[in-house]
Formats: structure tokens, C-alpha cells, sequence
């Protein structure tokens, strides 16, 4: 069932569980059981975004003979496009940072509560710079289920523009529920 309907599982798997953390989050934000940053909040919120990854192992390890974790972990960090393409990524990150320091700071949204707390809604630089390779960890590894199963899956039955728009089309639709979560980059 999983190699002939691998797309299937793999979408499906993937609302399901990310949209399951979610409601967890945005029925404790509405109930007032757990702030946006909370202890309790922050695990249900991250592993929610990095479902796709998690789903898109275990659905290459059921359908690739010898499918290993070494090899995931070889396919999601392998250099597949030139160091330039690479450099640009960089240095567009860095004048989006950059932009913000100059305006006079990196301006974030504040959570209800937080302004009589005296938090100013505005990110230290630095404290960014610090949490850029934490970026991979609250959303960046999501590319590895959507591009490194779903759309390669389309790309056998279809061309690849319609294959990438799908992907696209079915990523966006995950992404809704951070809609309805305080504090989220939505």
C-alpha cells in the first residue's frame, strides 16, 4: 500500500499529525492553558512544523530497499546546486536582516500581554544571528517531506510545473492552521 500510494500516505500522514499538534496549540492559546512561548506550547508548535520531515522518513524507510537514516540525513544536507546559488541565499538573508537593523531593529510580533510586560516587540540583532541555524528546526526542515516526497511522487505522473504548483497548492493548505496560533510568522 505505501509504494503505490506513497503521496497519499505521505499528505495525509502529514495534515493529520501537524494539524492534530496545531488545534493543541490554538485550543491552549483560546483556553488560556498555555501562552504562545510556554513550555507547554513550544514542543506541540515545533514538532507540528516538522511533521513532514518525520512522516517523509518513515515512508521512504517502508518503500526504498536499504532506505537508511544516514542517507536522509546525507540527502537532506548533500550540496545539490551550485555554491553560488548557495552565496545569493546568504546574502538575501542577510540584506533581510540587514534592512531591519538599519530601520533600527528586527521587529517581531508580540503576543497579547506581553507590551504591559514591557517586551517592545523588537528582536536584538544579534539574538537573530544567534537563532539562524535554529531556523532549520522551526520550519526549514519541512522541504524534506514536501520537495523530497510529494513533489517527486507528482513528477512521475506529471510534468514538472504542474507537480510543483500541486506541491505548492497542498503546502500552502498546511500551513492554515498557523493562522489561528499566536505568535506564529503567519
Amino acid at each position: 500500500m505505501y509504494k503505490k500510494h506513497k503521496n497519499l500516505v505521505f499528505t495525509a500522514g502529514t495534515f493529520l499529525l501537524s494539524y492534530g499538534l496545531w488545534a493543541i496549540c490554538i485550543l491552549g492559546q483560546r483556553l488560556d492553558w498555555f501562552p504562545q512561548g510556554s513550555a507547554w506550547f513550544m514542543p506541540f508548535y515545533i514538532l507540528g512544523g516538522n511533521v513532514p520531515p518525520i512522516v517523509a522518513y518513515f515512508i521512504r524507510k517502508r518503500t526504498e530497499d536499504g532506505f537508511t537514516f544516514k542517507k536522509f540525513v546525507k540527502d537532506a544536507f548533500a550540496l545539490k546546486q551550485k555554491p553560488s546559488h548557495y552565496a545569493l541565499t546568504l546574502v538575501m538573508v542577510a540584506l533581510f536582516y540587514a534592512v531591519g537593523a538599519v530601520m533600527g531593529g528586527i521587529q517581531s510580533e508580540t503576543s497579547p500581554g506581553l507590551e504591559e510586560r514591557g517586551v517592545s516587540g523588537y528582536i536584538p540583532l544579534y539574538l537573530t544571528l544567534i537563532g539562524f541555524p535554529l531556523f532549520f528546526f522551526g520550519g526549514g526542515s519541512e522541504e524534506l517531506g514536501w520537495r523530497g516526497v510529494l513533489q517527486p511522487g507528482l513528477e512521475k505522473k506529471l510534468p514538472f510545473i504542474p507537480a510543483t504548483v500541486i506541491t505548492a497548492v497542498v503546502w500552502t493548505f498546511w500551513h492554515l492552521p498557523l493562522w489561528w496560533i499566536n505568535g506564529s510568522g503567519q
